[in-house]
């Protein structure tokens, strides 16, 4: 039996032969334990082991932790569960930034223009919602987004075949009839373009995917598509690059989803407006001498060689008394 002697502070001395059994060294914590009228000191790390131990006694069995593969593939699941919980969280709280922002400007600047939305396919069953933006709620998240590239000139020129039977005219009221008036200042060059109709898209699926933006709009003649890869808040691309498609929208996804997206507008166009259409219109793009609108009961799409004749042209049409001009004004 050791004994030790209790000094004015309350501070003992443990016996060297104790210390050395319990292997306590400078700066170890001990624990004392009253039990049945004794004091029991003991180190506290064995004594918290041997707690845990307790506590989890029967939990292998339990788990059927036989082997020390069963012990290492428990480790793994609890990990990969764990990453995917925080992806899952980081993710919700990208999506409450967004939809934070969608409903802070609606409510601000009291827009006309309305998030109305359709749903397209991407291919392999894989919906993708159409969200029509107005101009501030796109400019807001093209902040945190970057630039997609679809350098294909074969793909550039199906793009024309594709688009031969909607044409300006068809395609700019298909687009105003199903997601609002288009946006009059633009996100584009000015005399390039006579119409741009902005886009959030988000998926109906479990990839890791905050959305993307889009742009339909026309330039110098021929319809166009851009698209942008909006990022999480915690992670940081180089937005003065364009970036190839990313794996959680490929190219082919890309292409899946504008030509499905032609073929409704397409839809609408022959089931809504084709025979029912009756409001005269003209828009112009200037840099390549075209005009087209709707008079007279018909659609028209003219591009003219000639300056004077252009300008002849606009002139005859903007002398009708129905004439209700959207001409889009030079930007410098």
């Amino acid at each position: 039996m050791d004994l030790a002697k209790v000094m004015s502070d309350g501070q003992i001395t443990i016996p060297i032969n104790i210390r050395k059994k319990l292997n306590l060294k400078e700066g170890d914590k001990v624990a004392f334990i009253e039990k049945d009228g004794y004091i029991v000191l003991a180190d506290s790390v064995m004594l918290a082991l041997e707690q845990v131990q307790n506590a989890f006694q029967g939990e292998g069995e339990r788990l059927n932790l036989k082997t020390e593969e069963n012990v290492v593939n428990l480790v793994k699941e609890i990990r990969r569960e764990s990453l995917e919980e925080n992806k899952k969280n980081r993710f919700e709280k990208n999506y409450q930034y967004i939809d934070g922002i969608l409903k802070k400007l609606d409510i601000e600047l009291m827009y006309p223009i309305k998030n109305n939305s359709i749903t397209v396919s991407t291919g392999n069953d894989r919906p993708v919602h159409m969200i029509r933006l107005a101009r501030p709620q796109f400019l807001a998240l093209a902040k945190r987004a970057v630039m997609i590239e679809m350098n294909d000139f074969i793909w550039q020129m199906s793009l024309l075949n594709l688009h031969k039977k909607l044409l300006f005219s068809k395609m700019f009221v298909t687009l105003e009839d199903i997601f609002g008036p288009n946006d009059e200042q633009g996100i584009g060059e000015g005399y390039k373009c006579s119409f741009c109709f902005p886009f959030l898209l988000r998926f109906s699926d479990e990839r890791e995917n905050l959305g993307y933006l889009m742009i339909v709009h026309d330039l110098r003649g021929a319809i166009d598509y851009e698209f942008a890869k909006i990022i999480p808040i915690n992670e940081n691309l180089d937005r003065s690059k364009r970036y190839s498609p990313f794996e959680d929208f490929t190219k082919e996804e890309i292409k899946y989803m504008i030509k499905n997206c032609y073929g409704y507008l397409e839809g609408w166009f022959e089931g809504y407006l084709e025979r029912e259409y009756d409001s005269f219109f003209y828009k112009t793009v200037d840099s390549d001498l075209i005009v087209y609108g709707y008079k007279d009961g018909k659609f028209f799409d003219k591009s003219f060689d000639d300056q004077d004749e252009y300008n002849e042209f606009i002139k005859l049409i903007s002398t009708s008394d129905e004439v209700k001009h959207e001409r889009s004004e030079r930007v410098d």
